[in-house]
């Protein structure tokens, strides 16, 4: 199994996007050396010159921001997670966005629009940009979510995982399950779709990570279906799908993004994940106690519980160095909303954490407020606002320690946090006004040692680029 450590902790699947091709949530990379046909080889050359059109010009922020705004796209009807990958092979990341589309609803009933996924090939700066689709509403794919770009076939060029579905589907009486978990190939510029859960699954899936979790040599996918709460892996195969139908269940438990690394130092893979569909619970990790095996071929696991003060939370993610004394230390945002006028408000505040890891990572791990501030919009009818999102984490201010990107999502705002001394944080507001936005990326688009924000808006139907002005 290919490992490396990290102060302390062996990560496996979160390596430099030059291992692979994906970033997402924004200082995750989510890839592995593996090939599941077991065959190496060159990346691809581009197939064509990316044609991006008229160049986008930057508009300022705000009077006083330290960052210009690029508007990648102003009509991304419903735009949603985005990943920044090479897709075409040319050595720029580019952005692979989907996109819910916009659902009606009478208040008791809703009806929805197949979701859409598609690549925004970057030309020779962060102004130009082409758009390809990927997933089209033919493929009745409904709330497509975050999505993972590996070389899934082993040809050298990237494959798309597309995880999807949402408890919203229910609602629909033309839809009603809308669970699916598939991953497109990348054939000569088409993209062929391969089922590992069909669409129409009970379980819907935010995320899937590729990464070999057995150690056998083949990519597998480490996912947790919702709302059920259950995390899963896909064991890989050398069939055409390239991985098993059939979900090998880790345990009750974990989330939207989970995270397989080795939390206990015993040199394999466990998985952490914050947890929203679980009662009491915030951020848990499972570990992995025996190998799979023919009498367990799941593995043999158990759960602990990282923190469970801070209510439902959407990510968790581990970041080494993050202040500078090479421990890794994990990162969470919950996704609350306490206003007393609403149905069932929850208890807390919403906010970004960092936690420690205890000398016994099997015990409860030391919170700090990272950025509080954050407050969800009120509920109003059939909509529901919870604060804040996800995140991304990287250098935004060129000063060489980790800064953050977080969107408020029920809080209309968007933020960056600036770390101004080791383990202190000022918040910033970037957007008065980009509800509920995703991404939170941070990455070097355009190669010249500084990075950019990634956000889009839901709301707003935009995939913005943000650029710290010279």
């Amino acid at each position: 199994m290919r490992v490396r450590r990290l102060a302390g902790l062996m990560v496996t699947g979160l390596v430099p996007v030059a291992c692979a091709f994906t970033l997402a949530l924004g200082g995750a990379p989510a890839c592995s050396s593996s090939k599941n046909d077991g065959a190496t080889g060159p990346v691809k050359p581009q197939a064509a010159p990316v044609v991006c059109g008229a160049r986008i010009a930057p508009v300022d922020v705000a009077a006083g921001s330290p960052f210009a705004r690029y508007t990648v796209d102003g009509a991304a009807m419903g735009a949603s997670f985005v990943t920044a990958a090479d897709v075409n092979g040319d050595g720029r990341p580019d952005l692979v966005v989907s996109r819910f589309n916009k659902y009606t609803s009478d208040g008791a009933a809703v009806t929805l629009v197949p979701g859409e996924v598609s690549a925004y090939l970057q030309g020779d700066a962060v102004d130009c940009w082409q758009k390809v689709d990927i997933v089209t509403q033919a493929e009745h794919i409904y709330f497509p979510n975050l999505s993972t770009v590996d070389d899934i076939d082993g040809d050298g060029d990237a494959d798309v995982v597309v995880s999807a579905g949402f408890f919203v589907c229910a609602f629909d009486s033309a839809v009603k399950a809308c669970g699916a978990l598939t991953w497109f190939e990348q054939d000569a510029g088409t993209w062929k779709r391969h089922d590992v859960v069909a669409p129409g699954g009970t379980s819907f899936f935010h995320h899937a990570v590729v990464v070999d979790f057995d150690g056998d040599g083949l990519k597998d996918l480490v996912t947790a279906s919702e709302s059920n709460a259950k995390a899963r892996w896909f064991k890989g195969d050398k069939s055409p799908s390239r991985f098993g139908s059939t979900p090998l269940e880790i345990g009750d438990g974990l989330g939207s993004f989970p995270t397989p690394i080795d939390i206990d130092h015993d040199g394999d893979l466990d998985v952490a994940s914050a947890e929203f569909f679980v009662a009491g619970s915030s951020f848990a990790w499972f570990e992995r106690t025996a190998e799979p095996s023919a009498a367990a071929p799941s593995g043999v696991w158990a759960r602990h519980v990282i923190d469970d003060t801070s209510g439902r939370a959407i990510q968790l993610s581990f970041i080494p160095n993050l202040y500078g004394d090479g421990v890794v230390r994990a990162v969470g945002s919950n996704h609350v909303n306490p206003d007393p006028t609403g149905s069932n408000p929850d208890t807390v505040d919403p906010g970004i954490f960092v936690f420690d890891p205890p000398a016994s990572p099997r015990d409860p791990w030391k919170k700090a407020l990272l950025a509080g501030g954050i407050v969800a919009r009120k509920n109003v009818g059939s909509q529901v606002n919870l604060a804040p999102g996800v995140f991304g984490w990287g250098d935004l201010d060129g000063d060489g320690d980790i800064d953050f990107a977080l969107s408020g999502d029920g809080d209309a705002r968007t933020f960056w946090i600036e770390q101004t001394s080791p383990g202190s944080f000022a918040t910033h507001v970037l957007e008065e006004s980009l509800s509920q936005a995703s991404g939170g990326l941070i990455v070097d688009l355009d190669g010249d040692g500084r990075s950019e924000m990634v956000f889009t808006g839901y709301d707003n139907d935009v995939v913005n680029v943000y650029v710290r002005k010279k």
